[in-house]
């Protein structure tokens, strides 16, 4: 963990431009630097917020220089299975893998586990923003894509850059977009974390050609989890996950930048994130010693739940694809 500036914070309102909130709000835990942060939540469109929050020049103090997100993920099953999805699903019909149509059935849980997860439009060029160390784009290029993108952290854009990705080295909001050149622009985990969220949909919806979509994944504060686990869910972690959103807010976010209505895809959430609600490490207490010693084998026990719960409509994560009319 570089060396995090506590006392550098500012004043955060709401990006619907509303200025009070709802009693309460959930104080969450920075597990490197023991620093507490209170989520505001919104009494207009009920978006979680960090108030106050550190300001974007202080904010990469609290990304580990080995943050999980930057790290290079090779071609493994679980992406080969995400590509059948994506195939099946999205594809040109002549693209489709043979017996596409029996495969649906069984493959719709997870139709929205892709970041091809929209119906392409000329040119296939995609802009990323957050794009890490280029595992997104990587994927991209393979389908035959030509790829852009924007990343605040240095040593992620030099891992990318050896993947022959080259990335302007800012945060989103800073990002330089040709107008009306993209025919998809992908937030993988990434609006959570920006300062402006109005700033960077607005960039995302100029850039997109007409019929051009929008691919956004992200944490739902409104999913089973946040409401079971709170603080202890990794959707809160504070201070890097700067929002909390839901389908509601984000469609309305997105229609105000004039997108069209959204289409939602819930998601089911890893063990790994299982194994975080159980172990309460972002809590601002102490959490009982039985939390942490159940966290391995109970986090088997919950994924097959949060499993059906995504099947049911309320996944802890969502896939929002919204498109430029």
């Amino acid at each position: 963990m570089q060396n995090a500036p506590l006392a550098d914070i500012e004043m955060a309102h709401c990006w619907c431009g509303a200025n009070s909130d709802k009693e309460g709000g959930i104080i969450a835990k920075d597990g490197a630097t023991m620093k507490e942060f209170v989520y505001k939540i919104c009494s207009v469109c009920a978006t979680e917020r960090v108030d106050p929050r550190p300001p974007a020049g202080a904010i990469g103090g609290y990304y580990a220089t080995d943050y999980a997100s930057h790290r290079v993920r090779e071609n493994d099953l679980a992406t080969r299975f995400k590509n059948l999805v994506s195939n099946v699903f999205f594809a040109l019909p002549n693209e489709r893998p043979a017996f596409s149509r029996f495969l649906k059935p069984f493959l719709f849980p997870f139709k929205g586990h892709t970041v091809f997860a929209f119906y392409a439009v000329s040119p296939r060029h995609i802009f990323e923003f957050g794009a890490s160390s280029g595992n997104d784009l990587a994927r991209f290029r393979e389908a035959g894509w030509q790829v852009d993108g924007c990343e605040p952290s240095a040593k992620a854009c030099a891992s990318a850059g050896e993947r022959g990705i080259n990335l302007q080295n800012v945060p989103a909001e800073a990002a330089n977009l040709l107008p009306k050149s993209f025919s998809c622009i992908l937030l993988n985990n990434v609006l959570e974390h920006v300062h402006d969220p109005v700033a960077v949909i607005s960039k995302a919806y100029a850039g997109l050609v007409t019929g051009g979509s929008v691919v956004i994944i992200l944490p739902n504060h409104a999913g089973p989890s946040a409401r079971l686990f709170g603080a202890a869910w990794p959707g809160y972690d504070a201070p890097r996950h700067l929002w909390g959103f839901n389908p509601e807010n984000l469609a309305s976010l997105l229609m105000r930048a004039g997108f069209t209505a959204p289409k939602v895809y819930p998601l089911f959430q890893g063990r790994w994130a299982w194994r975080d609600c159980l172990d309460g490490g972002r809590l601002p207490y102490r959490a009982r010693s039985w939390r942490r010693r159940l966290a391995g084998v109970g986090s088997f026990a919950l994924t097959p739940l949060g499993f059906l719960a995504a099947v049911a409509g309320s996944g802890d994560f969502l896939t929002v694809v919204a498109t430029k009319p």
